[in-house]
């Protein structure tokens, strides 16, 4: 989701019907050794190469992390104890 697998990015373009939209919450920490989450900017300029519109990135709120019923967010504490930034997105139509 964060357009360091291009694959990753075709898939989920390939799911979503033209103006479709989605969201995905996602964490990354140093701890976590990859790299961190792209600036806005540059990550809208990897969704427009897959035929996505980055339409908001920001942080997500604990309701939102709650909302998502993940077991992972829970283990990790996401939202309290590491940052989830929310991204919303839609596929641009033909």
């Amino acid at each position: 989701m964060l357009g360091y697998d291009e694959a990753v990015l075709a898939g989920v373009a390939a799911l979503l019907a033209f103006g479709g939209d989605g969201t995905a919450l996602v964490s990354v920490t140093p701890r976590d050794g990859v790299p961190p989450i792209p600036e806005p900017d540059g990550l809208a300029e990897t969704y427009d190469r897959h035929g996505l519109r980055l339409v908001d990135a920001r942080p997500a709120t604990p309701v939102e992390v709650a909302a998502s019923g993940s077991s992972w967010a829970k283990r990790l504490k996401a939202g309290a104890a590491r940052p989830v930034t929310a991204l919303r997105f839609e596929r641009r139509p033909a």
